[in-house]
């Protein structure tokens, strides 16, 4: 049995355009795949019947709203992760959008500005009483409170950048060496905290009329790896396909009976990480376990990747939706959030009758 998402039928084509990052032909793999991203959105969205735009987004913001004004899209769809290479900009385009009283897709500004930051994002996990790792965000600790595993982090960057098996550390002295010799490789600099060795989870959440819906959860399984190798899903992992690492970090829906508490406490948490956060859109959620069966809270990732190969796009598919029917009700949550007329219809969507909404 489903329930229809609304009754309109699509009344009027809309234009929309795609906000994407200015990616230059020599740019690494996880800046590449925001093309990906782009043309997967623009494709689905096409299929459905609307006008699409791709459109790059830069620093020229004025030149950017010229073009945005004489447009006037009906929406865009942000895909903004980067400008210039650096996450710590990536908010940028969402508060361009909501000073010219576009609708846009996704996370608020708010919203991008603190889950860009890991270190902003672990503070207010904190105070909303929220599980995540201990850290130390300064840029020369004398001294860590917390004991080893370490993990040295970029505060900024998405995508696993700059993380791999030399990031994580068994004594202090190690970690603060590695922090000081990587203070000014990235903007924003690195941070370190406490490295869960357990195992590892993504939570999508989508955007429905009844609420955020937790999608099936995923696990990622280190397959075949070696008893001495580190199990972190690094740069490798994601964007290497030629390493050992891209080939044995598998992604896995299915559980056994017994891990039935486990997740169902991971998608409380997910629930209330987004409720208390004021989270909008889309959402993914990443976990590690700890040894004691606590769920900890790895990162919060408002506007996750939705390219085909993605976590996220695999637990839409996963709960039985396609492409047409996500970005469907992405965009029918960014129109409702700007209470747009209802001439802006999309397709109905066909949700299961029973959705955990949180």
């Amino acid at each position: 049995m489903a329930a229809c998402v609304h009754e309109g039928q699509g009344k009027f084509k809309m234009n929309i355009i795609v906000l994407h990052n200015i990616v230059p032909p020599d740019a690494p793999a996880d800046e590449q795949d925001n093309l990906v991203e782009a043309r997967h959105v623009a494709e689905g969205l096409e299929e459905i019947g609307h006008e699409v735009q791709l459109m790059p987004f830069g620093f020229n913001m004025a030149e950017t709203a010229r073009i945005l004004r004489e447009a006037a899209p009906d929406l865009v769809f942000n895909l903004v992760e980067t400008i210039e290479g650096a996450s710590t900009w990536a908010y940028l385009a969402s508060a361009l959008l909501e000073h010219l009283g576009i609708p846009y897709t996704g996370g608020s500004k708010d919203n991008l500005y603190i889950t860009t930051n890991k270190v902003l994002t672990k503070q207010l996990l904190k105070s909303k009483r929220l599980p995540t790792a201990p850290w130390n965000a300064k840029a020369a600790p004398g001294h860590l409170s917390f004991p080893p595993p370490y993990i040295v982090k970029p505060v900024w960057e998405e995508a696993s950048v700059d993380i791999d098996d030399h990031s994580v550390f068994y004594e202090s002295n190690a970690a603060v060496a590695c922090l000081a010799q990587k203070q000014g490789r990235l903007p924003g600099g690195y941070f370190i905290e406490r490295f869960i060795d357990g195992r590892e989870f993504n939570i999508s959440v989508l955007p429905t009329p009844g609420g955020p819906w937790v999608l099936p959860p995923a696990e990622i399984r280190f397959s075949d790896y070696p008893e001495d190798k580190l199990k972190i899903v690094g740069y490798r992992a994601k964007w290497d396909d030629t390493s050992f690492e891209f080939h044995h970090t598998v992604r896995t829906f299915d559980f056994e009976p017994e891990d039935a508490f486990l997740i169902n406490r991971i998608k409380d948490v997910t629930r209330r990480c987004c409720r208390l956060l004021n989270l909008v859109g889309y959402v993914r959620v990443d976990f590690r376990v700890t040894t004691a069966g606590m769920p900890v809270i790895l990162e919060v990732n408002s506007n996750p990747c939705i390219s085909p190969d993605a976590g996220f796009f695999a637990a839409v598919t996963r709960a039985g939706l396609s492409r047409a029917e996500m970005l469907s009700l992405i965009c029918q949550d960014a129109m409702k959030r700007r209470r747009m007329p209802s001439r802006y219809d999309f397709n109905a969507v066909a949700l299961p009758a029973r959705l955990e909404i949180g």
